[in-house]
């Protein structure tokens, strides 16, 4: 079995709100690793931005798209 790098019972208990700032946070530290964000550590092996999508779609609801925040450059 693969090991797992996020905790799926974590994001299943997060709402709506709490799972778009769990995408925003992941998303911006993936795309900007050198910036340091205190915010973003607390999803650390908790959360990836492709487990949080996964959430979503799991919910039947829509991926937000990135913010010009959360795309490189």
């Amino acid at each position: 079995m693969a090991a797992v790098d996020y905790d799926r019972e974590f994001l299943a208990a997060l709402d709506r709100n709490d799972l778009r700032r769990a995408l925003w946070l992941t998303r911006r530290q993936q795309t900007r690793p050198h910036e340091i964000n205190p915010a973003a550590a607390q999803y650390d092996r908790l959360a990836t931005p492709s487990s949080v999508r996964a959430e979503y779609k799991r919910r039947g609801w829509k991926v937000p798209k990135p913010t010009r925040a959360e795309r490189p450059g």
